[in-house]
Protein backbone atom coordinates (compact mmCIF):
# COMPACT_ATOMS: atom_id res chain seq x y z
CA UNK A 1 0.00 0.00 0.00
CA UNK A 2 1.21 3.50 -0.90
CA UNK A 3 0.72 6.49 1.40
CA UNK A 4 1.48 9.99 0.11
CA UNK A 5 1.45 13.02 2.37
CA UNK A 6 2.33 16.64 1.61
CA UNK A 7 1.71 20.02 3.22
CA UNK A 8 -1.91 20.21 2.06
CA UNK A 9 -3.20 16.69 1.48
CA UNK A 10 -2.87 13.05 2.36
CA UNK A 11 -3.65 9.84 0.54
CA UNK A 12 -3.94 6.50 2.30
CA UNK A 13 -4.56 7.57 5.91
CA UNK A 14 -8.19 6.50 6.14
CA UNK A 15 -8.62 6.29 9.92
CA UNK A 16 -8.75 9.17 12.37
CA UNK A 17 -8.94 9.85 16.09
CA UNK A 18 -9.76 13.02 18.06
CA UNK A 19 -7.29 13.82 20.82
CA UNK A 20 -6.73 17.06 22.77
CA UNK A 21 -8.96 19.02 20.42
CA UNK A 22 -7.01 17.90 17.38
CA UNK A 23 -7.65 15.31 14.66
CA UNK A 24 -4.99 12.74 13.80
CA UNK A 25 -5.15 10.63 10.64
CA UNK A 26 -3.43 7.26 10.73
CA UNK A 27 -2.76 3.90 9.11
CA UNK A 28 -1.48 0.66 10.65
CA UNK A 29 0.73 -1.64 8.60
CA UNK A 30 0.45 -5.12 10.07
CA UNK A 31 -1.40 -5.85 13.29
CA UNK A 32 -1.53 -4.44 16.82
CA UNK A 33 -2.69 -7.92 17.89
CA UNK A 34 -5.07 -7.37 20.82
CA UNK A 35 -4.22 -3.72 21.55
CA UNK A 36 -6.61 -0.73 21.48
CA UNK A 37 -5.84 1.42 18.42
CA UNK A 38 -7.10 4.70 19.87
CA UNK A 39 -5.03 4.36 23.02
CA UNK A 40 -1.95 3.57 20.95
CA UNK A 41 -2.38 6.70 18.80
CA UNK A 42 -2.76 8.79 21.96
CA UNK A 43 0.41 7.28 23.42
CA UNK A 44 2.29 8.14 20.23
CA UNK A 45 1.19 11.78 20.42
CA UNK A 46 2.04 11.95 24.13
CA UNK A 47 5.48 10.47 23.40
CA UNK A 48 4.66 7.83 26.01
CA UNK A 49 7.62 5.49 25.66
CA UNK A 50 6.67 3.36 28.64
CA UNK A 51 3.31 2.56 27.02
CA UNK A 52 4.82 1.88 23.58
CA UNK A 53 7.48 -0.49 24.86
CA UNK A 54 4.78 -2.75 26.35
CA UNK A 55 2.88 -3.15 23.07
CA UNK A 56 2.75 -6.64 21.59
CA UNK A 57 2.25 -6.82 17.86
CA UNK A 58 3.66 -6.80 14.37
CA UNK A 59 3.10 -3.24 13.24
CA UNK A 60 4.30 0.07 11.90
CA UNK A 61 1.94 3.03 12.46
CA UNK A 62 1.82 6.24 10.40
CA UNK A 63 0.17 9.26 12.09
CA UNK A 64 -0.44 12.70 10.56
CA UNK A 65 -1.51 15.74 12.58
CA UNK A 66 -4.34 17.96 11.35
CA UNK A 67 -1.96 20.83 10.55
CA UNK A 68 -0.30 18.67 7.86
CA UNK A 69 3.11 19.75 9.13
CA UNK A 70 4.33 16.64 10.92
CA UNK A 71 4.14 12.88 10.39
CA UNK A 72 5.15 10.28 12.96
CA UNK A 73 6.08 6.72 11.97
CA UNK A 74 6.29 4.26 14.87
CA UNK A 75 7.57 0.68 14.58
CA UNK A 76 7.15 -2.27 16.94
CA UNK A 77 10.04 -3.33 19.15
CA UNK A 78 11.41 -6.09 16.91
CA UNK A 79 10.76 -3.99 13.78
CA UNK A 80 9.15 -6.91 11.98
CA UNK A 81 7.54 -4.87 9.20
CA UNK A 82 9.83 -3.60 6.45
CA UNK A 83 8.36 -0.16 5.73
CA UNK A 84 9.99 2.13 3.15
CA UNK A 85 9.89 5.92 3.23
CA UNK A 86 11.15 8.77 1.05
CA UNK A 87 10.90 12.51 1.68
CA UNK A 88 11.57 15.16 -0.96
CA UNK A 89 10.31 18.74 -1.43
CA UNK A 90 7.58 18.39 1.17
CA UNK A 91 6.21 15.12 -0.20
CA UNK A 92 6.48 11.98 1.94
CA UNK A 93 5.97 8.59 0.28
CA UNK A 94 5.56 5.46 2.40
CA UNK A 95 4.98 1.84 1.41
CA UNK A 96 5.29 -1.70 2.72
CA UNK A 97 6.30 -2.91 -0.74
CA UNK A 98 9.70 -2.30 -2.36
CA UNK A 99 8.48 -2.48 -5.94
CA UNK A 100 5.48 -0.30 -5.18
CA UNK A 101 7.57 2.59 -3.82
CA UNK A 102 10.14 2.14 -6.57
CA UNK A 103 7.41 2.53 -9.21
CA UNK A 104 5.62 5.34 -7.34
CA UNK A 105 8.87 7.34 -7.33
CA UNK A 106 9.72 6.34 -10.94
CA UNK A 107 13.16 5.06 -9.89
CA UNK A 108 15.35 2.99 -12.18
CA UNK A 109 18.90 1.73 -12.72
CA UNK A 110 20.40 5.23 -12.35
CA UNK A 111 18.84 5.56 -8.89
CA UNK A 112 20.52 2.47 -7.42
CA UNK A 113 22.79 2.78 -4.39
CA UNK A 114 25.87 0.65 -5.08
CA UNK A 115 26.88 0.57 -1.41
CA UNK A 116 23.35 -0.55 -0.52
CA UNK A 117 23.56 -3.34 -3.11
CA UNK A 118 26.82 -4.66 -1.69
CA UNK A 119 25.63 -4.38 1.91
CA UNK A 120 22.50 -6.38 1.13
CA UNK A 121 24.63 -9.09 -0.44
CA UNK A 122 27.24 -9.29 2.33
CA UNK A 123 25.17 -8.30 5.40
CA UNK A 124 21.80 -9.59 4.14
CA UNK A 125 20.39 -6.11 4.77
CA UNK A 126 21.35 -2.48 4.28
CA UNK A 127 23.19 -1.02 7.28
CA UNK A 128 21.62 1.87 9.20
CA UNK A 129 18.31 1.46 7.31
CA UNK A 130 19.85 1.86 3.88
CA UNK A 131 18.18 0.24 0.85
CA UNK A 132 19.43 -0.33 -2.69
CA UNK A 133 17.44 2.75 -3.81
CA UNK A 134 19.03 6.17 -3.22
CA UNK A 135 17.12 8.17 -0.62
CA UNK A 136 14.71 5.34 0.22
CA UNK A 137 15.12 4.14 3.80
CA UNK A 138 13.51 1.53 6.00
CA UNK A 139 11.95 2.31 9.36
CA UNK A 140 14.21 1.08 12.20
CA UNK A 141 12.86 -1.06 15.04
CA UNK A 142 11.49 0.36 18.31
CA UNK A 143 11.67 3.84 16.86
CA UNK A 144 9.61 6.99 16.46
CA UNK A 145 10.44 8.87 13.26
CA UNK A 146 9.17 12.45 13.22
CA UNK A 147 9.10 13.95 9.73
CA UNK A 148 8.74 17.70 9.28
CA UNK A 149 7.06 18.24 5.91
CA UNK A 150 7.97 21.93 5.86
CA UNK A 151 11.70 21.29 6.25
CA UNK A 152 12.14 17.78 4.77
CA UNK A 153 13.83 16.67 8.00
CA UNK A 154 13.61 13.34 9.80
CA UNK A 155 14.20 13.06 13.55
CA UNK A 156 14.85 9.61 15.01
CA UNK A 157 14.11 8.65 18.62
CA UNK A 158 14.40 5.09 19.89
CA UNK A 159 11.82 4.35 22.58
CA UNK A 160 13.23 0.98 23.73
CA UNK A 161 16.48 -0.95 23.78
CA UNK A 162 17.44 -4.41 25.00
CA UNK A 163 19.30 -4.55 28.31
CA UNK A 164 19.55 -6.93 31.25
CA UNK A 165 17.27 -5.99 34.14
CA UNK A 166 18.47 -6.62 37.68
CA UNK A 167 15.99 -8.84 39.49
CA UNK A 168 15.63 -11.22 42.43
CA UNK A 169 14.27 -14.15 40.42
CA UNK A 170 15.59 -17.56 41.42
CA UNK A 171 16.69 -20.19 38.90
CA UNK A 172 13.32 -21.95 39.15
CA UNK A 173 11.51 -18.62 38.86
CA UNK A 174 13.22 -18.06 35.52
CA UNK A 175 12.31 -21.53 34.26
CA UNK A 176 8.72 -20.81 35.32
CA UNK A 177 8.88 -17.53 33.43
CA UNK A 178 10.02 -19.28 30.23
CA UNK A 179 7.16 -21.78 30.53
CA UNK A 180 4.64 -19.00 31.17
CA UNK A 181 5.91 -16.96 28.19
CA UNK A 182 5.63 -19.89 25.79
CA UNK A 183 2.14 -20.71 27.06
CA UNK A 184 0.99 -17.09 26.73
CA UNK A 185 2.61 -16.67 23.29
CA UNK A 186 0.84 -19.65 21.75
CA UNK A 187 -2.35 -18.67 23.57
CA UNK A 188 -2.22 -15.19 22.04
CA UNK A 189 -1.62 -16.60 18.55
CA UNK A 190 -4.56 -18.96 19.03
CA UNK A 191 -6.78 -16.06 20.14
CA UNK A 192 -5.78 -14.06 17.07
CA UNK A 193 -6.77 -16.93 14.76
CA UNK A 194 -9.86 -18.52 16.34
CA UNK A 195 -11.19 -19.96 13.06
CA UNK A 196 -7.97 -21.65 11.93
CA UNK A 197 -8.34 -25.46 11.97
CA UNK A 198 -4.57 -26.08 11.91
CA UNK A 199 -1.19 -24.32 12.05
CA UNK A 200 1.91 -25.24 10.00
CA UNK A 201 5.25 -25.83 11.75
CA UNK A 202 8.66 -26.58 10.25
CA UNK A 203 9.95 -29.84 11.78
CA UNK A 204 13.68 -30.42 11.38
CA UNK A 205 14.93 -31.92 14.63
CA UNK A 206 16.00 -28.63 16.22
CA UNK A 207 14.83 -27.15 19.51
CA UNK A 208 12.06 -25.06 17.94
CA UNK A 209 10.66 -28.21 16.35
CA UNK A 210 10.03 -29.61 19.82
CA UNK A 211 8.96 -26.46 21.62
CA UNK A 212 6.31 -25.24 19.17
CA UNK A 213 4.25 -28.48 18.96
CA UNK A 214 4.43 -28.92 22.74
CA UNK A 215 2.97 -25.50 23.56
CA UNK A 216 0.63 -25.49 20.57
CA UNK A 217 -0.97 -28.69 21.81
CA UNK A 218 -1.06 -27.26 25.31
CA UNK A 219 -3.23 -24.49 23.83
CA UNK A 220 -5.46 -26.89 21.90
CA UNK A 221 -3.99 -26.10 18.47
CA UNK A 222 -3.80 -28.67 15.66
CA UNK A 223 -0.39 -28.87 13.96
CA UNK A 224 0.64 -29.70 10.39
CA UNK A 225 4.38 -30.41 10.15
CA UNK A 226 6.63 -29.89 7.14
CA UNK A 227 10.35 -30.25 6.43
CA UNK A 228 12.19 -28.54 3.57
CA UNK A 229 15.30 -30.29 2.32
CA UNK A 230 16.46 -33.61 0.90
CA UNK A 231 15.41 -36.80 2.66
CA UNK A 232 18.30 -39.08 1.63
CA UNK A 233 21.51 -37.12 0.89
CA UNK A 234 23.53 -40.36 1.29
CA UNK A 235 21.02 -42.13 -1.01
CA UNK A 236 20.48 -45.02 1.40
CA UNK A 237 19.35 -43.74 4.81
CA UNK A 238 17.06 -40.95 5.89
CA UNK A 239 19.15 -37.91 6.80
CA UNK A 240 19.77 -37.15 10.46
CA UNK A 241 17.38 -34.18 10.27
CA UNK A 242 14.56 -36.11 8.67
CA UNK A 243 15.07 -39.05 11.01
CA UNK A 244 14.74 -36.73 14.02
CA UNK A 245 11.81 -34.90 12.38
CA UNK A 246 9.94 -38.19 12.05
CA UNK A 247 10.55 -39.00 15.71
CA UNK A 248 9.25 -35.58 16.76
CA UNK A 249 6.19 -35.99 14.53
CA UNK A 250 5.52 -39.44 16.02
CA UNK A 251 5.95 -38.12 19.56
CA UNK A 252 3.30 -35.45 19.04
CA UNK A 253 1.10 -37.45 16.68
CA UNK A 254 1.62 -34.99 13.81
CA UNK A 255 1.24 -35.27 10.08
CA UNK A 256 4.62 -34.34 8.56
CA UNK A 257 5.09 -33.45 4.91
CA UNK A 258 8.39 -33.36 2.98
CA UNK A 259 8.88 -30.35 0.69
CA UNK A 260 11.98 -30.89 -1.48
CA UNK A 261 14.40 -27.96 -1.58
CA UNK A 262 14.59 -28.24 -5.41
CA UNK A 263 10.94 -29.02 -6.12
CA UNK A 264 10.75 -25.59 -7.84
CA UNK A 265 13.50 -24.71 -10.38
CA UNK A 266 16.07 -22.34 -8.88
CA UNK A 267 15.37 -19.65 -11.49
CA UNK A 268 11.68 -19.74 -10.57
CA UNK A 269 12.62 -19.47 -6.90
CA UNK A 270 14.78 -16.42 -7.64
CA UNK A 271 11.98 -14.74 -9.58
CA UNK A 272 9.51 -15.43 -6.77
CA UNK A 273 11.67 -14.05 -3.99
CA UNK A 274 12.82 -11.06 -6.07
CA UNK A 275 9.18 -10.14 -6.59
CA UNK A 276 7.87 -10.88 -3.08
CA UNK A 277 10.86 -10.08 -0.83
CA UNK A 278 13.51 -8.09 -2.73
CA UNK A 279 14.77 -6.27 0.38
CA UNK A 280 16.02 -9.33 2.31
CA UNK A 281 18.66 -12.01 1.82
CA UNK A 282 18.09 -14.84 -0.63
CA UNK A 283 15.82 -17.69 0.40
CA UNK A 284 16.72 -19.95 -2.52
CA UNK A 285 16.72 -23.61 -1.38
CA UNK A 286 13.84 -22.82 1.01
CA UNK A 287 11.08 -21.80 -1.42
CA UNK A 288 8.35 -24.33 -2.06
CA UNK A 289 4.79 -24.49 -3.37
CA UNK A 290 2.75 -23.19 -0.44
CA UNK A 291 -0.39 -24.85 -1.80
CA UNK A 292 1.06 -28.18 -0.63
CA UNK A 293 0.23 -27.11 2.93
CA UNK A 294 -3.36 -27.10 4.17
CA UNK A 295 -2.70 -24.60 6.97
CA UNK A 296 -3.01 -20.86 6.37
CA UNK A 297 -0.88 -19.78 9.36
CA UNK A 298 2.73 -20.63 10.22
CA UNK A 299 4.22 -20.94 13.71
CA UNK A 300 7.97 -20.35 13.58
CA UNK A 301 11.14 -19.94 15.59
CA UNK A 302 12.21 -16.83 13.65
CA UNK A 303 14.64 -14.55 15.50
CA UNK A 304 15.81 -17.39 17.72
CA UNK A 305 18.78 -15.22 18.68
CA UNK A 306 16.40 -13.64 21.20
CA UNK A 307 16.90 -16.65 23.48
CA UNK A 308 20.65 -16.83 22.83
CA UNK A 309 21.10 -18.62 19.51
CA UNK A 310 23.62 -17.42 16.91
CA UNK A 311 25.16 -14.81 16.96
CA UNK A 312 25.18 -14.76 20.77
CA UNK A 313 28.02 -17.21 21.29
CA UNK A 314 30.13 -17.14 24.43
CA UNK A 315 33.10 -16.25 22.23
CA UNK A 316 31.89 -12.65 22.37
CA UNK A 317 33.53 -12.49 25.81
CA UNK A 318 36.94 -13.09 24.19
CA UNK A 319 36.49 -11.36 20.81
CA UNK A 320 36.32 -7.64 20.03
CA UNK A 321 32.71 -6.59 19.44
CA UNK A 322 33.18 -5.45 15.83
CA UNK A 323 35.03 -8.64 14.88
CA UNK A 324 32.36 -10.80 16.51
CA UNK A 325 29.63 -8.81 14.75
CA UNK A 326 31.26 -9.25 11.35
CA UNK A 327 31.75 -12.97 11.91
CA UNK A 328 28.21 -13.70 13.05
CA UNK A 329 26.10 -10.93 11.50
CA UNK A 330 27.58 -10.89 8.02
CA UNK A 331 28.74 -13.37 5.39
CA UNK A 332 32.39 -12.36 5.73
CA UNK A 333 33.32 -15.46 7.69
CA UNK A 334 35.05 -18.28 5.81
CA UNK A 335 35.36 -21.75 7.29
CA UNK A 336 38.82 -23.36 7.29
CA UNK A 337 39.27 -26.62 5.43
CA UNK A 338 37.89 -29.74 7.16
CA UNK A 339 36.02 -27.50 9.59
CA UNK A 340 33.29 -30.07 10.30
CA UNK A 341 35.76 -32.83 11.07
CA UNK A 342 37.79 -30.53 13.34
CA UNK A 343 34.64 -29.41 15.14
CA UNK A 344 33.59 -33.01 15.70
CA UNK A 345 37.00 -33.99 17.09
CA UNK A 346 37.08 -30.90 19.30
CA UNK A 347 33.59 -31.62 20.63
CA UNK A 348 34.56 -35.19 21.43
CA UNK A 349 38.04 -34.70 22.87
CA UNK A 350 38.10 -31.10 24.05
CA UNK A 351 41.13 -30.34 21.87
CA UNK A 352 41.41 -26.69 20.82
CA UNK A 353 41.30 -27.28 17.06
CA UNK A 354 40.86 -24.49 14.52
CA UNK A 355 37.32 -24.98 13.13
CA UNK A 356 35.71 -21.56 13.64
CA UNK A 357 35.11 -19.30 10.61
CA UNK A 358 37.81 -16.74 9.92
CA UNK A 359 37.01 -13.16 9.08
CA UNK A 360 37.96 -12.09 5.57
CA UNK A 361 39.22 -8.70 6.77
CA UNK A 362 40.46 -7.69 3.32
CA UNK A 363 37.14 -8.25 1.55
CA UNK A 364 36.71 -10.28 -1.64
CA UNK A 365 38.65 -8.57 -4.43
CA UNK A 366 36.84 -6.15 -6.74
CA UNK A 367 33.45 -7.43 -5.63
CA UNK A 368 33.83 -6.18 -2.04
CA UNK A 369 37.01 -4.26 -1.38
CA UNK A 370 38.84 -3.42 1.85
CA UNK A 371 37.68 0.21 1.54
CA UNK A 372 34.06 -0.90 1.24
CA UNK A 373 34.46 -3.14 4.25
CA UNK A 374 35.92 -0.23 6.24
CA UNK A 375 32.88 1.88 5.27
CA UNK A 376 30.57 -0.85 6.58
CA UNK A 377 32.55 -1.10 9.82
CA UNK A 378 32.13 2.66 10.27
CA UNK A 379 28.34 2.23 9.88
CA UNK A 380 28.31 -0.51 12.53
CA UNK A 381 30.44 1.56 14.90
CA UNK A 382 28.02 4.46 14.44
CA UNK A 383 25.16 2.18 15.44
CA UNK A 384 26.98 1.01 18.56
CA UNK A 385 27.66 4.58 19.74
CA UNK A 386 23.97 4.75 20.74
CA UNK A 387 24.59 2.05 23.34
CA UNK A 388 27.80 3.12 25.07
CA UNK A 389 26.76 2.24 28.63
CA UNK A 390 25.77 -1.43 28.15
CA UNK A 391 27.76 -4.65 27.74
CA UNK A 392 28.95 -6.07 24.42
CA UNK A 393 26.40 -8.90 24.51
CA UNK A 394 23.60 -6.36 25.05
CA UNK A 395 24.92 -4.26 22.17
CA UNK A 396 25.03 -7.31 19.92
CA UNK A 397 21.46 -8.24 20.85
CA UNK A 398 20.32 -4.74 19.89
CA UNK A 399 22.22 -4.99 16.62
CA UNK A 400 20.58 -8.33 15.84
CA UNK A 401 17.07 -7.13 16.74
CA UNK A 402 17.32 -3.86 14.85
CA UNK A 403 19.06 -5.37 11.81
CA UNK A 404 18.57 -9.06 11.22
CA UNK A 405 15.26 -9.34 13.03
CA UNK A 406 13.16 -7.61 10.42
CA UNK A 407 14.49 -9.85 7.64
CA UNK A 408 13.02 -12.92 9.31
CA UNK A 409 9.48 -11.71 8.69
CA UNK A 410 9.88 -12.56 5.00
CA UNK A 411 12.13 -15.59 5.34
CA UNK A 412 10.92 -18.66 3.48
CA UNK A 413 10.79 -20.83 6.62
CA UNK A 414 9.12 -17.99 8.48
CA UNK A 415 6.42 -16.87 6.07
CA UNK A 416 7.05 -18.40 2.66
CA UNK A 417 7.98 -14.90 1.47
CA UNK A 418 4.85 -13.43 3.01
CA UNK A 419 2.47 -15.76 1.20
CA UNK A 420 1.25 -17.14 4.53
CA UNK A 421 0.39 -15.39 7.77
CA UNK A 422 3.12 -16.18 10.28
CA UNK A 423 3.95 -15.72 13.96
CA UNK A 424 7.24 -16.20 15.76
CA UNK A 425 7.16 -17.78 19.22
CA UNK A 426 10.07 -15.51 20.22
CA UNK A 427 9.30 -12.01 18.95
CA UNK A 428 7.71 -10.00 20.35
CA UNK A 429 6.70 -12.35 23.17
CA UNK A 430 10.14 -13.10 24.67
CA UNK A 431 11.67 -9.62 24.64
CA UNK A 432 10.68 -8.80 28.23
CA UNK A 433 11.34 -12.34 29.47
CA UNK A 434 14.90 -12.52 28.18
CA UNK A 435 15.74 -9.18 29.77
CA UNK A 436 15.34 -11.01 33.08
CA UNK A 437 18.25 -13.30 32.15
CA UNK A 438 21.88 -12.50 32.87
CA UNK A 439 24.65 -12.75 30.31
CA UNK A 440 25.79 -16.26 31.30
CA UNK A 441 22.21 -17.54 31.01
CA UNK A 442 21.68 -15.97 27.59
CA UNK A 443 24.89 -16.81 25.76
CA UNK A 444 24.84 -20.09 23.82
CA UNK A 445 21.16 -20.52 24.87
CA UNK A 446 22.37 -21.82 28.22
CA UNK A 447 19.21 -21.24 30.26
CA UNK A 448 16.95 -22.15 27.35
CA UNK A 449 18.61 -25.54 26.89
CA UNK A 450 18.52 -26.17 30.64
CA UNK A 451 14.82 -25.36 30.57
CA UNK A 452 14.17 -28.08 27.99
CA UNK A 453 16.40 -30.59 29.78
CA UNK A 454 14.79 -29.98 33.18
CA UNK A 455 11.20 -29.05 32.41
CA UNK A 456 10.54 -30.99 29.20
CA UNK A 457 12.67 -34.11 29.65
CA UNK A 458 10.44 -36.14 27.33
CA UNK A 459 11.84 -34.04 24.44
CA UNK A 460 15.50 -34.76 25.32
CA UNK A 461 16.05 -38.16 23.77
CA UNK A 462 15.72 -37.12 20.10
CA UNK A 463 19.01 -36.17 18.46
CA UNK A 464 19.38 -32.54 17.41
CA UNK A 465 20.52 -31.11 14.09
CA UNK A 466 23.96 -31.76 12.64
CA UNK A 467 25.93 -33.99 15.07
CA UNK A 468 24.52 -32.43 18.22
CA UNK A 469 23.79 -35.06 20.86
CA UNK A 470 20.53 -35.34 22.73
CA UNK A 471 19.96 -32.78 25.46
CA UNK A 472 20.61 -33.78 29.03
CA UNK A 473 20.69 -32.56 32.57
CA UNK A 474 23.62 -33.40 34.84
CA UNK A 475 25.25 -36.60 33.57
CA UNK A 476 28.67 -38.13 34.10
CA UNK A 477 31.51 -37.47 31.62
CA UNK A 478 31.59 -41.05 30.29
CA UNK A 479 27.91 -40.97 29.38
CA UNK A 480 28.40 -37.56 27.80
CA UNK A 481 31.23 -38.80 25.57
CA UNK A 482 29.28 -41.90 24.51
CA UNK A 483 26.31 -39.74 23.53
CA UNK A 484 28.58 -37.52 21.42
CA UNK A 485 30.13 -40.54 19.67
CA UNK A 486 26.71 -41.95 18.86
CA UNK A 487 25.45 -38.60 17.57
CA UNK A 488 28.49 -38.07 15.34
CA UNK A 489 28.33 -41.57 13.92
CA UNK A 490 24.64 -41.22 13.21
CA UNK A 491 25.21 -37.90 11.45
CA UNK A 492 28.09 -39.21 9.31
CA UNK A 493 26.07 -42.23 8.18
CA UNK A 494 22.86 -40.31 7.50
CA UNK A 495 24.13 -36.92 6.31
CA UNK A 496 22.59 -33.46 6.51
CA UNK A 497 19.11 -33.20 4.97
CA UNK A 498 18.21 -29.56 5.65
CA UNK A 499 20.07 -26.28 5.10
CA UNK A 500 22.88 -28.10 3.29
CA UNK A 501 23.78 -24.94 1.38
CA UNK A 502 27.48 -25.65 0.90
CA UNK A 503 26.66 -28.68 -1.22
CA UNK A 504 23.59 -27.26 -2.94
CA UNK A 505 25.42 -24.20 -4.34
CA UNK A 506 27.75 -26.66 -6.07
CA UNK A 507 24.91 -28.35 -7.95
CA UNK A 508 25.02 -28.19 -11.74
CA UNK A 509 21.66 -26.35 -11.89
CA UNK A 510 22.95 -23.60 -9.57
CA UNK A 511 26.25 -23.24 -11.44
CA UNK A 512 24.52 -22.99 -14.85
CA UNK A 513 22.15 -20.34 -13.52
CA UNK A 514 25.10 -18.37 -12.10
CA UNK A 515 26.88 -18.34 -15.46
CA UNK A 516 23.74 -17.19 -17.28
CA UNK A 517 22.94 -14.40 -14.81
CA UNK A 518 26.55 -13.20 -14.93
CA UNK A 519 26.18 -12.86 -18.69
CA UNK A 520 22.66 -11.35 -18.63
CA UNK A 521 23.71 -8.61 -16.18
CA UNK A 522 27.04 -7.79 -17.83
CA UNK A 523 25.80 -4.52 -19.36
CA UNK A 524 24.15 -3.44 -16.09
CA UNK A 525 27.35 -4.18 -14.17
CA UNK A 526 29.35 -2.09 -16.63
CA UNK A 527 26.89 0.82 -16.41
CA UNK A 528 26.96 0.79 -12.61
CA UNK A 529 30.71 0.07 -12.39
CA UNK A 530 29.71 -2.92 -10.27
CA UNK A 531 31.39 -6.32 -10.16
CA UNK A 532 29.96 -9.58 -8.87
CA UNK A 533 33.25 -11.39 -9.47
CA UNK A 534 34.84 -12.51 -6.20
CA UNK A 535 37.65 -14.26 -8.07
CA UNK A 536 39.25 -17.24 -6.39
CA UNK A 537 38.17 -16.20 -2.90
CA UNK A 538 36.32 -18.85 -0.94
CA UNK A 539 33.05 -17.23 0.03
CA UNK A 540 30.08 -18.15 2.19
CA UNK A 541 27.34 -19.92 0.18
CA UNK A 542 24.98 -17.16 1.30
CA UNK A 543 26.99 -14.63 -0.72
CA UNK A 544 26.60 -16.77 -3.83
CA UNK A 545 22.85 -17.01 -3.25
CA UNK A 546 22.52 -13.27 -2.55
CA UNK A 547 24.44 -12.35 -5.71
CA UNK A 548 22.08 -14.40 -7.89
CA UNK A 549 19.09 -12.78 -6.22
CA UNK A 550 20.54 -9.27 -6.66
CA UNK A 551 21.25 -9.97 -10.32
CA UNK A 552 17.63 -11.06 -10.75
CA UNK A 553 16.45 -7.84 -9.06
CA UNK A 554 18.65 -5.70 -11.34
CA UNK A 555 17.12 -7.34 -14.40
CA UNK A 556 13.69 -6.23 -13.13
CA UNK A 557 14.75 -2.59 -12.63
Amino acid sequence: MIIRVNKTSQDGLTKKVDFKNEVFYYHIFGSLYLENETEVIKAIQDDNHRYLEKLVGDFTIVVLDSTFRSVKIVSDRPGKKNIFHYINEGVLTISDDFWEIKNALSLGIDDLDITGIKQQIVFSTGLNNRTILKGVKTVPAATILTIDLTKDTVTTKRYWQFSYINNQLSYDDKLDLIDETFTNALGAIRALNPEEPSFAVGISGGLDSRIIPYYAKKNGMQIEGFTIGLEKPRKLFLSNDFNSANKIADHFGLERRTLNYNSIPFETQLNMESKLAPEVCSQIFKIVDVSELKSNVLLTGASGFIIGASPLYKSIKQSPLIEHTLLHQSLLGVKPKAAKAKKAISSLTGLALDFMPKLSASGFGDFFTKDELDECIADIETFYTEFETISDSEKLMNYAIFGLGRNNSKGAFESFLGQKESYSIYTPFFLDTVQQFNEAELLDRQLFQEFIANRLPELNSIQGQSFKPTLSGNINPITNVSKKIFAMGNFVIRGNGVMNYENWVNSSEFKKLKLRLDNDTKNIQTKLDLSFDYGEHRVHPGIQQNILKMQTILLKM
